[in-house]
């Protein structure tokens, strides 16, 4: 595999270990939560579009959390039941998962047309 590239079934397998140990709850609003254990830690993941920036508590597994949702929502047989409109707002969500960009470098914008 190139240097760079990324296992995807490897990701694949690593994210399923962790929602099969996480334990799904309600954060103050009633909205789905995830407490999942990273390492000796609990960290809570909101799961709906409408908490999950402002509950997780892990910006790194906000971000795998939309990305497995997105490539789930993409798949070829899902795609046809997905509404764009749904795939668009979970698109616009996940640039605010990345970390702040170190000064000086740079950051990818995805240009719509």
């Amino acid at each position: 595999m190139a240097s760079g590239m990324i296992d995807v079934s490897k990701e694949v397998k690593t994210w399923e270990r962790l929602q099969a140990s996480a334990t799904l709850g309600f954060d103050a609003s009633g909205q789905p939560v995830l407490q999942v254990r990273l390492g000796d830690d609990l960290a809570l993941v909101g799961v709906s579009r409408a908490n999950i920036l402002s509950v997780s508590e892990s910006p790194e597994l906000a971000a795998r959390l939309l990305e497995a949702r997105l490539r789930q929502e993409l798949r070829p047989a899902t795609a046809r039941k997905t509404s764009p409109s749904d795939v668009e707002k979970d698109l616009a969500l996940f640039p605010a998962t990345a970390p702040a960009p170190a000064e000086g470098s740079c950051r990818h914008t995805v240009v719509r047309e």
